[in-house]
């Protein structure tokens, strides 16, 4: 008996625990800087390159060639930052000296790696952020130029040709690659004629954070022609891009209009926000016409960081594929007809070859012809985990051990993070606790220290059950999840004295269970001769509204049933994954009926009571007309529906069903053991 009650505590464990896997996407290789020039007339230029030209050593941008200071104007030292400034005489000439302006993300909002990150940020503060941004009088400063641009204003400011020319090459920038052909694969050597001509005229566009409806992915990062920005409604920036929850933001529109993280957007109905847009093109030039009119909308505190993509809004603009906006803007549950509605409306260049292939409009068209899926990856960084006491002392949270709730969790960079900032979490009711967007890199993660003596450390992540100092040091990906979890228990004295305890909180009991089959006759109703399908995978994440961390999958049995026992109260979205025929229809799930049946029930689990969610599919006619026959389905070891419940029962995949009533018998018998053991110590 003592052997079977590990088992059914064993499957519980997993039950609650199993975390939907991670994975890791790969980052974008380029990053765009405002490059020093030796002009005070133009002294950056806007250009996009390799993050492996970026670095410390000399000749890389970033590197003492390229932030050099003048110290004949600066004798105290480097200025911080390093930048051009209008308000300094850059005299003589051979003293016209300052740094690159480098970001903190590459062109993605991604953090930049390898040896980009040794001079992620230089000269990124101050005066070098209104530069690097164009805002104010800054504006212009940096911006764009064609290679013969460069080339003629160089030259103008007294640097010699062949000392502009041999700067050029090192520079590569993305924009130059086609003239830099033209030129032999060099530019040392080339002739200006060969460069381009002079005076090549400015662009008319603008990139801009395009709201969507996703709060995964709220923004997307696009470049616009500035005559699609304006205060018009269809416009960026108009009225149909910035709007606001006048429930959730009773007291009037935010200030800036932009997603927020830290609120709670439900119901679905209220994922509403704004564009963000900066003062300048891409050239660094002030907005004009229609564009000045929207110039700078949401583009101050959180709205700067967003579009920057400094700290923890890291990621929340980036560049999509068209697909992928699309299959986003779909799971945020918005109809694929506004999705390509307002695609359309978009007029994003990054866009254009697609909306071709669609001839010439998104409305109506497939998508399929708008691009393939893109892999399912995290588009996100998240630590998570979570606090319990681990009675048992095995590193596993099994039921009926109590959690710890409302805890405080420290975060700090670990050696070797140049990160400044230090980020704090606490456990939910369900003793678990997330943070969205920590930047990518090694971090420590501490909970509090104990309240007394009467509990010790059992488990962190990274020592398991042995040299436990609920220090846990974890490797945040650019992309994807971290785990950090900590066991406590209390110490055998304090067992042994009877001490209550106070910091465990009692574990939540509701539960969500149902069956697959194969719904034969199309009714929405399990038959007793009808098959199930056996280990078929079953996803649980949180609803609208709700308020829980956690992610939970299952697994059918051998009845086509599965549970999830110990779930948090609240409304939850329960999956089952797609079939593995093609000769198969969805026909029934629990909250459509069956109708616009997509496999995906949304359920209420109150306190202390349970949820159903089941799932029906079939053959199709023309797979039954052609006499093929059911090869999915399994005839059940015993008929169990979810249908009609008697007791609630806990188990998956192999793992035999029982029922509460005995696992509640089960679970007493071992704490009657477990006191036995203390009064005979």
């Amino acid at each position: 008996m003592k052997k079977f009650l590990t088992a059914a505590l064993a499957s519980a464990s997993i039950l609650v625990v199993s975390p939907v896997s991670e994975a890791v996407a790969n980052t974008s290789t380029k990053v765009t800087i405002c490059h020093r020039t030796h002009s005070v007339t133009n002294p950056y230029v806007r250009i996009t390159v390799s993050q492996s030209s970026l670095g410390s050593g000399n000749g890389k941008h970033g590197g003492a060639s390229h932030d050099q200071y003048s110290s004949v104007l600066f004798p105290s030292g480097k200025p911080v930052p390093n930048v051009f400034n209008p308000a300094v005489t850059y005299s003589p000439a051979s003293e016209k000296k300052w740094g690159d302006i480098i970001p903190y993300v590459d062109v993605s909002g991604t953090p930049l790696t390898n040896s980009a990150a040794t001079v992620a940020g230089l000269n990124y503060s101050g005066l070098g952020i209104a530069i690097y941004n164009g805002t104010s009088v800054y504006a212009g400063l940096c911006k764009n130029m064609t290679p013969r641009e460069l080339y003629d204003s160089e030259v103008a400011a007294g640097k010699s040709p062949a000392d502009v020319l041999a700067d050029m090459d090192e520079t590569e920038a993305d924009e130059w690659v086609s003239a830099k052909t033209n030129c032999g694969g060099t530019f040392v050597g080339c002739s200006p004629s060969t460069i381009g001509s002079p005076g090549s005229a400015s662009t008319s566009k603008v990139t801009i954070c395009h709201r969507t409806h996703s709060v995964t992915n709220p923004y997307v990062r696009i470049t616009v022609s500035q005559n699609s920005l304006g205060s018009g409604n269809g416009k960026h920036g108009g009225a149909s891009h910035d709007q606001y929850s006048s429930v959730l933001f009773p007291s009037g529109k935010p200030v800036p209009n932009v997603f927020n993280p830290a609120v709670t957007y439900s119901p679905a109905s209220e994922k509403k926000w704004g564009d963000i847009i900066p003062l300048v093109d891409v050239n660094g030039s002030p907005l004009t016409n229609s564009a000045a009119t929207v110039a700078g909308l949401n583009y101050s505190g959180i709205g700067m960081s967003i579009y920057n993509g400094t700290g923890v809004h890291a990621g929340l603009c980036k560049r999509m594929s068209a697909r992928e906006l699309y299959d986003s803007e779909v799971s945020a549950g918005k109809a694929p007809v506004d999705v390509l509605a307002d695609m359309e409306e978009t007029e994003a260049d990054e866009w254009a070859s697609v909306r071709t292939s669609c001839g010439g409009t998104f409305v109506g068209c497939s998508p399929s012809v708008i691009g393939v899926p893109a892999p399912s990856v995290p588009n996100y960084r998240k630590l998570k985990g979570m606090l319990w006491l681990d009675v048992n002392r095995n590193g596993l949270f099994n039921f009926g051990e109590r959690i710890v709730a409302n805890y405080p969790v420290l975060i700090q960079p670990a050696p070797g993070n140049s990160t400044a900032s230090t980020f704090t979490a606490v456990t939910g009711p369900d003793g678990s606790y997330e943070l969205m967007g920590i930047p990518a890199g090694r971090w420590i993660v501490r909970p509090a220290a104990l309240p007394n003596s009467n509990y010790e450390y059992v488990f962190d992540s990274d020592s398991g059950l042995s040299q436990v100092d609920w220090s846990v040091v974890i490797v945040m990906p650019t992309l994807g999840e971290a785990t950090a979890s900590f066991g406590a228990a209390m110490t055998n004295r304090a067992i042994s004295l009877r001490v209550v305890d106070t910091l465990g909180s009692a574990p939540s009991t509701q539960t969500v269970r149902g069956t697959v089959w194969i719904d034969a006759n199309r009714d929405g109703v399990r038959g007793s001769t009808e098959r199930v399908i056996v280990n078929h995978l079953v996803e649980i994440v949180p609803g609208a509204g709700n308020p829980s961390t956690l992610s939970f999958t299952a697994t059918t049995d051998a009845t086509g049933y599965y549970e999830l026992f110990g779930l948090p109260a609240g409304t939850w979205i329960v999956r089952a994954a797609g079939l593995s025929r093609l000769n198969y229809d969805r026909v029934y799930d629990s909250d459509s009926g069956t109708s616009q049946v997509d496999w995906m029930a949304e359920i209420m689990v109150p306190v202390g009571g349970e949820g159903f969610a089941n799932f029906g599919a079939a053959l199709n006619a023309a797979s039954i007309a052609a006499g093929i026959t059911d090869d999915i389905g399994a005839v059940p070891a015993e008929v169990t529906s979810a249908l009609a419940p008697s007791l609630p029962a806990t188990g998956s995949g192999t793992v035999r069903t029982i029922s509460l009533l005995a696992l509640s018998v089960l679970l007493a018998g071992l704490a009657m053991l477990r006191r036995g053991r203390h009064a005979g110590a």
